[in-house]
């Protein structure tokens, strides 16, 4: 589908004016959407940055491996608001001819959320987002889109979430790492970082395990290992670029190409 078409689909979705900033960009559609048309006092407002994909194309997560360009978020918000991390989705490993880069592609949601202050200091609140990306097929293009949105203030009772973010989070809690996965230790091996996964009690790993360190600097292309059947510990071994206290990234279990991938988050202390 071409970016016209993609952007035409978009907005005919969209049932409010204003409810969602989106730009068409080469390739990918991108929007800003707001959990609820309005801003109040004190009350947190989640955000997601709604991607949409040409079929073929990808881009890429927040390490995009051995090679690409990160996808990156800058936000501007009114004196008083304070901007949260970005939740990340399971990312996908593509090997370029022995280059591993992590991608997204189709539709990818990113959330986050925006604290917003008791004391309301303008109206409408402005929250905009400078968008950096490297949109690829048979080449890669960089891009960037620049997002805004006027919300006004309320007060008094909350409405209901917006049928733009209730789609952009159906979509989000589809692809995001989950709770209660292996038990995940890792530690040195001179420069090599040892991920030692362990089944938990009732618990079988998957086929393979894949480990993609939120880093690039401290691990770029991601790991993996095959996991004979019926093992309940296995040991993922990567050179790293930086020696960190703690390792974090996301552990991806089977295919990451599925409609439901199955990922935990990793945030651990790397032993001596």
């Amino acid at each position: 589908m071409r970016p016209a078409l993609l952007l035409a689909a978009a907005l005919a979705a969209a049932p409010v004016a204003g409810a969602q900033e989106t730009v068409a960009n080469p390739h990918v559609v991108i929007s800003l959407v707001p959990e609820h048309h309005a801003a109040m006092p004190g009350q947190p407002l989640r955000l997601a940055l709604r991607f949409q994909t040409e079929p073929g194309w990808h881009i890429y997560w927040r390490n995009p491996g051995q090679a690409g360009i990160a996808t990156s978020v800058q936000w501007t918000v009114p004196p008083g608001f304070r901007t949260d991390s970005l939740a990340w989705p399971v990312p996908e490993l593509y090997d370029i001819a022995g280059i591993l880069t992590h991608v997204m592609h189709g539709e990818t949601v990113l959330r986050t959320t925006i604290l917003v202050p008791l004391v309301v200091a303008a109206s409408p609140a402005r929250i905009g987002a400078e968008v950096r990306y490297g949109v690829c097929k048979e080449v890669c293009l960089p891009g960037v889109a620049r997002l805004a949105l006027q919300l006004p203030w309320i007060s008094g009772e909350r409405k209901a979430e917006s049928r733009e973010w209730q789609a952009a989070l159906q979509t989000a809690e589809a692809r995001q790492p989950r709770r209660g996965g292996p038990a995940v230790e890792a530690r040195l091996a001179d420069t090599v970082l040892v991920l030692t996964v362990r089944a938990t009690p009732g618990q079988t790993l998957p086929d393979t395990l894949t480990f993609y360190a939120s880093d690039r600097d401290v691990l770029a292309g991601a790991v993996r290992t095959a996991v004979r059947r019926g093992a309940t510990t296995v040991s993922l071994r990567a050179p790293l670029r930086e020696t960190p206290t703690r390792i974090r990234g996301v552990l991806v279990g089977g295919s990451a190409s599925a409609a439901r991938p199955v990922g935990w988050a990793v945030d651990v202390p790397v032993r001596e």
